[in-house]
């Protein structure tokens, strides 16, 4: 059901948007739920297919949507056809607040199965990271509005933002300790079972990783507009060829190894043949310099426990509530934080 007000109020919102978007039937054929709570709606308007996207009640930011559809204008017209910027409200505009408080606006309807269904064939990992290198050399040409530097800069050398953050999450965390044992008592088995795992895994293996995340944020790399939460789910594909790249509302500046290693990780695991052989594919296109080669290993390690507490941390919260959507995120979520410990319980 859509979270807007009323029906009303959706057909409105779309309207918004000129009068040739009024869905061919009505409502919304598919949604998708994201982990950050957003809403997905599937309509179709002029043959073509479109998608409705309605962000939580906290992202209420028409200026930060507004950088990342100018940065996804420009990377389009550099012939990255695979990427959706907003569709422009008659007003130029690119999105509305509903009267339920909701930001809403409305992108191209990408087509194409997400590598979280579809195998991961030598072909379909080549015209990924390929995929993947064309995007960054065209986003590395974007030049932001200085209006919009709270969320994204031009490309330049400077030392990580995400390292620097990671550095400061664990710091904190080698003070306070994580997945406290009081908290969770009443969890249900399996949440203790992945907690106790995690601690133990933590202890062993922080006080290491603070010391290579204390090096590397000292270290210049080239920066530029990156996803930064860019793993499989969000890569789709049309047979063997990729056909969107989806989700990029966590972009920002820094290096390319954030959006390298994190759809790395979830595409190859441990398997470092495959890593290695990616990278090659990747480097083909857009090469690494030799720092950005040396800290491929900081960037998924300190990126792959970091998600795994955090993503305990949401286990935990969403385990107190009970409906659909909840018990829905909380099995996935456990089923994430179980590939995230097991890939870190054999990591080499």
């Amino acid at each position: 059901m859509l979270s807007l007000q009323s029906d009303q109020e959706i057909r409105h919102t779309i309207g918004l948007f000129g009068p040739t978007f009024q869905p061919d039937q009505w409502p919304p054929a598919s949604v998708h739920f994201g982990f950050s709570g957003a809403e997905v709606y599937k309509f179709t308007a002029r043959n073509e297919n479109y998608a409705l996207r309605i962000w939580p009640s906290i992202e209420r930011s028409l200026p930060k949507l507004e950088a990342l559809t100018r940065l996804l204008e420009d990377v389009y017209a550099e012939g990255i056809t695979y990427v959706a910027p907003a569709i422009r409200k008659t007003d130029g505009t690119v999105a509305t607040i509903s009267s339920s408080g909701k930001l809403i606006h409305i992108e191209p309807w990408l087509p194409g199965e997400p590598l979280t269904t579809i195998a991961l064939s030598a072909q379909r990992l080549k015209n990924t990271m390929r995929a993947v290198a064309h995007l960054h050399l065209a986003a590395a040409k974007h030049m932001p509005s200085t209006e919009h530097f709270s969320w994204i800069r031009p490309a330049h050398e400077g030392k990580s933002p995400s390292l620097k953050h990671r550095l400061g999450k664990l710091e904190y965390y080698l003070k306070t300790g994580v997945a406290d044992v009081q908290s969770s008592l009443m969890q249900p088995e399996e949440l203790r079972s992945l907690q106790l795992r995690l601690q133990l895994i933590f202890r062993s293996r922080a006080a290491n990783l603070w010391e290579e995340l204390k090096t590397a944020t000292q270290l210049s790399l080239p920066l530029q507009p990156v996803f930064k939460d860019l793993w499989r789910e969000h890569v789709l594909f049309t047979e063997d060829e990729v056909s969107g790249v989806i989700d990029p509302a966590a972009f920002g500046t820094d290096s390319v190894l954030t959006d390298i290693t994190r759809l790395l990780g979830s595409i190859a695991g441990n398997n470092w043949k495959l890593w290695s052989d990616a990278v090659n594919i990747y480097q083909a296109v857009r090469p690494l310099n030799q720092t950005e080669q040396k800290l491929i290993a900081v960037f998924d390690y300190s990126n792959l426990l970091l998600s795994a507490i955090g993503c305990f941390e949401n286990c935990l919260k969403t385990s107190l509530l009970n409906n659909d959507f909840s018990r829905n995120r909380q099995s996935r979520l456990s089923a994430r934080l179980e590939e995230y410990l097991n890939r870190l319980e054999s990591y080499q």
